[in-house]
C-alpha cells in the first residue's frame, strides 16, 4: 500500500508508524467509514490518526508560519494535514479514491470485492465463534467425569487427526473449517435429540453420549412401532366393523354371515371382512362386492316373488277349469317342453305357455262341472 513517503517522496518523521497508517487510511475511513457521514478530507482524517496516536505529538499543533519554513527547509517536515492532503491525492491519480461531493471516496472496483471478501470473513468468523460456543455448550451437557476437566481451550489445542492442525488451526482453514462446523452442529442435534447419531468424536469425550443417545433412538423407535402396531390394529377393527354395520342394514343373518365369511376367488381367496381389514382399497373392494351381493338377492327375491304369484295363478286356473285329481295331475305333470307347470311358470311368457297346456288337458278331461 502506498505509504506516506512515498507520496511525499521520502520518509516523514511525522508519522513515526508510517507503513501503518496508510494502511489505517484505506481501511478504517474508507472501507470500515469510522468516520460516518462525515467527508473524507484531510483535516477529519488527521483527527482520526491523532486519536490512533499515529501522530508524533511535536506535530500535533504546528503554526502555518512555522509549517511553511520548516517545510522550505525539508519537505519531510510538513504538517500532518498536508501529509495526508499529498497522500489523498496520490490514491486519486492511481484510481484508488474518486472524487464525491467535497471529498473522495474508495472506488467501486476497489470497494465491491473487498466489501465482499470482508463480508465472507466475517461471516466464517462468525461461524467459528458459534462453533467455539456449541463446543463450550456440549461440554457443559456431559457428566463430569466423563468431561475429564476438558474445556473450550484444550479442545481448540487439541489436534485435528484428518489435518494434523489444531482445531483453532483447523477452523481457520478453508478446507477444514465446513467440515469440523458441520461435525459440531450435528453432535448438537444429536444431543438435543432432534438429530441423527453421530459416529465420530470430533475430539470430543462423546463416546457414552453416543451410546445413551443410541439407547434412547431405540427406545423411541419401539415405543412408535408399538403405537403403529395398536394404530393399525384400531384401523383393521374400524374397517371391519365399517363393513358388517353396512351389510346389517342390507342383509338379514343368514345372508349376511354368508357374503362376510365366504372365502372368494375374486379377492384372492380371502373373505370380505379379511379384505376390508387388511386396508382401506380392500374396505372399498369388499363394499362394492356388498353392493352387487346384494342388488342379487333382492333381484332373487323379485324374482321369486313373481314366481309365487304366477304358481298361485296357475294353481286357480288348474282347479277351476279341471277336478281337483286333473288339477292336482296337470300342476305336477312332467311335460315334454315344459316340464311340471306348477315350476316352470315364473313370467307371463312361461304362464302363457302353461296356459296353453291346460287348455289341452281341459279339452282332453274335460270339465268338472
Amino acid at each position: 500500500m502506498q505509504s506516506l513517503s512515498a507520496a511525499t517522496s521520502r520518509a516523514s518523521p511525522v508519522f513515526p508508524n508510517r507503513r501503518r497508517y496508510g494502511a489505517i487510511i484505506l481501511a478504517e475511513v474508507f472501507h470500515d467509514r469510522c468516520l460516518g457521514n462525515a467527508q473524507c478530507k484531510a483535516v477529519p482524517i488527521v483527527n482520526h490518526l491523532e486519536k490512533r496516536r499515529l501522530i508524533q505529538k511535536a506535530f500535533l499543533r504546528v503554526s502555518g508560519e512555522v509549517a511553511d519554513d520548516v517545510t522550505a527547509i525539508d519537505a519531510r517536515f510538513a504538517p500532518a494535514w498536508k501529509a495526508v492532503d499529498n497522500y489523498l491525492k496520490y490514491l486519486l491519480g492511481e484510481g484508488v479514491l474518486i472524487p464525491q461531493g467535497l471529498g473522495v471516496i474508495l472506488a467501486p472496483a476497489f470497494a465491491k470485492p473487498w466489501n465482499a471478501r470482508t463480508l465472507a470473513a466475517n461471516q466464517r468468523t462468525g461461524l467459528i465463534q458459534e462453533t467455539v460456543q456449541r463446543v463450550g455448550w456440549i461440554l457443559g451437557e456431559l457428566p463430569e467425569d466423563e468431561r475429564a476437566g476438558t474445556t473450550v481451550d484444550q479442545w481448540l489445542q487439541s489436534i485435528h487427526q484428518e489435518s494434523g492442525l489444531t482445531y483453532d488451526k483447523a477452523l481457520r482453514s478453508e478446507v477444514e473449517a465446513p467440515k469440523i462446523i458441520g461435525e459440531i452442529a450435528t453432535i448438537v442435534q444429536m444431543l438435543e435429540g432432534n438429530g441423527p447419531l453421530f459416529y465420530g468424536s470430533a475430539g470430543l469425550p462423546i463416546g457414552n453420549a453416543i451410546s445413551r443417545r443410541k439407547a434412547k433412538m431405540e427406545e423411541q423407535a419401539e415405543v412408535r412401532r408399538q403405537r403403529q402396531l395398536l394404530e393399525a390394529s384400531r384401523l383393521r377393527h374400524s374397517r371391519r366393523d365399517r363393513l358388517c354395520v353396512d351389510a346389517e342394514t342390507e342383509l338379514n343373518g343368514e345372508d349376511r354371515s354368508a357374503f362376510l365369511h365366504t372365502k372368494r376367488a375374486d379377492m384372492n381367496d380371502m373373505t370380505p371382512v379379511e379384505l376390508a381389514e387388511d386396508s382401506e382399497s380392500g374396505l372399498t373392494r369388499a363394499r362394492e362386492a356388498l353392493s352387487v351381493f346384494v342388488s342379487q338377492r333382492r333381484m332373487e327375491a323379485a324374482a321369486a316373488s313373481e314366481k309365487a304369484d304366477y304358481q298361485d295363478k296357475i294353481r286357480e286356473l288348474a282347479e277351476a277349469r279341471l277336478s281337483p285329481a286333473d288339477a292336482m295331475a296337470f300342476l305336477k305333470a312332467r311335460e315334454d317342453d315344459i316340464g311340471a307347470p306348477l315350476q316352470y311358470v315364473k313370467d307371463e311368457r312361461t304362464f302363457q305357455k302353461a296356459c296353453a297346456r291346460l287348455t289341452q288337458w281341459e279339452n282332453e278331461f274335460g270339465s268338472p262341472f
